[in-house]
Parts: C-alpha cells; structure tokens; sequence
C-alpha cells in the first residue's frame, strides 16, 4: 500500500512542480505571470514528460507490458474493436457527465480543452503525453503494485484483481478533481484497468486514453463554437441527426466492440 500511496503522491507533485516551472521561467523571461491557460497547457507538458521518463527509468512497473507482441494484441480482431469502443464509449459517457449538477462542473474545462486544442503544446500534451504518463502511473505502476498487495492478501484470483482493479480507478477519478469528471474517468479506470489486468499490456489502455483525448481536441478545434453546449446540443449539430439515434446507436457499438474485446482476450488465454 505504501508503494501506491507514494505514485500517487508523486503524480500529484509533478503536476504541481509542472506549473510552478511554467510560472517561474515567465518571471525569469519577463517578469510577468503567466495566464491560467499558458501555465495548464505548458505546465501539463512539463510535468507529464517528467511523470513518464522518472517512472521509466525507476522501472515501477513491469517493462514487458510496454512490448507489442503480447499474444491479445495480435489477435485479429481485437486491435479494430479496441478503436471501435474508444470512439463509441466517448457519447454514452458525456451524456452521463450531463447528469451531473451544474453547481459541481468546474467551469473553466470546456475552455481549457478549447484552449489546449489551440496551443501546439497543449495538443501534444493532451493527446501523447498526457495519455502515456497517465497509464503508465495508473494502469502500470499503481494497478500491478495494488495487484501485488492484494493478492498477498486475499489470495490469486478475480477478488484480489478487482480489488486492484477498483483502487486504481478510484484513485485516478479522484486526481482529475473535478466532480463532473470523476464518473467518466472512474468508469474508464475501471475499463481500463480490467484489460490491463487481463492482458497484461499497458498500449490497449493508452491507446484507448489517447484516442479519448484526441477526439476532445480535435471537436473542440472544429467545432469551437460548440465548447459551451450541452451534448444533446453538440452532437446533432456535429452528425446531423437526433441526439436519442446518436446515443443509441454509439452505446449499442460501444456495447459490441466491448463483447469482442472480451472474447478475444479470452480466444488468447487472458
């Protein structure tokens, strides 16, 4: 438990230590502070790079999830219907966000992700980066380390794994800080986590993450004017067809995409 508590610390300080570089090299530059956006686009840059090459270089996960000749990945149709789920899962997810009361959405986000889709190093951030830091502290050092400790504990089986399975989301809704964010990206933990368990590869998740947050930036990017508005506004706008036909048809392929991730991973022993 140690172990997990301390990457999660460390997580949290290198963002912190991230925008705090941002601010610093400004007032060293100009002697000026930087706006909230400039020092969140940079500064996620800064601390997610260092977040990636520090848990690399300490090898606080298993280097052998990182190879891509995993027997799940070279399945046929498992790389199709893992792209599949990440482009449909991202509607069913957004219209639950709606659910959230308005008083708990933090409401500088819609402007944040418009501002990274404007900013050549918030665009790298968000969809490379960012992805890759994320999964390797989240679904790589955090889940297998709480794998580990659970299994010492409760024994080698499904409990022990969705036991690990569980912390880990919890713990990556609760980083995000943001209580309208923390449904989506505890379900997303929790998908995530239960490929990287069963696979034992960290690229699914990561690509899965990259895809999510490069779709963001690139609707936010073309479709600026849409940053404000709620889902069942934006996506008949972006598709051109009613919000209940959207929605139903992206949760039946995201539905779908998912039962042929699932028995792939078991065709291939996982």
């Amino acid at each position: 438990m140690k172990k997990i508590i301390a990457y999660t610390f460390l997580f949290i300080l290198f963002q912190l230590i991230g925008s705090f570089a941002v601010v610093i090299v400004q007032r060293i530059v100009d002697g000026t502070e930087p706006d909230y956006f400039t020092s969140a686009c940079y500064g996620t840059f800064i601390a997610n790079l260092l977040t990636i090459i520090f848990f690399i270089a300490c090898r606080w996960m298993p280097m052998s999830c990182l190879t891509t000749n995993h027997r799940a990945l070279t399945s046929k149709f498992f790389a199709p219907a893992l792209i599949l789920m990440s482009f449909t899962m991202l509607i069913p997810l957004a219209a639950a966000e709606e659910l959230i009361p308005e008083a708990m959405r933090y409401d500088k986000l819609g402007d944040f992700f418009l501002e990274l889709a404007n900013n050549p190093a918030g665009v790298i951030s968000a969809t490379l980066i960012a992805p890759t830091a994320e999964e390797i502290v989240f679904r790589g050092a955090i889940l297998f380390a709480a794998l580990g400790f659970f299994r010492k504990r409760i024994g080698d089986g499904n409990k022990a794994q969705w036991a690990a399975i569980i912390l880990t989301a919890i713990l990556f809704s609760a980083v995000h800080f943001n209580p309208a964010q923390m449904p989506h990206a505890f379900i997303i933990g929790m998908l995530l986590g239960w490929i990287t368990a069963k696979t034992g590869n960290l690229l699914p998740a990561i690509t899965v993450h990259l895809i999510n947050n490069l779709t963001a930036c690139a609707v936010n990017y073309n479709y600026p004017e849409l940053a404000d508005k709620a889902i069942n506004e934006s996506m008949p706008i972006i598709f051109g067809i009613s919000f209940p036909v959207i929605l139903s048809v992206s949760t039946v392929l995201f539905l779908l995409s998912l039962y042929i991730v699932k028995r792939e991973m078991e065709k291939k022993g996982c």
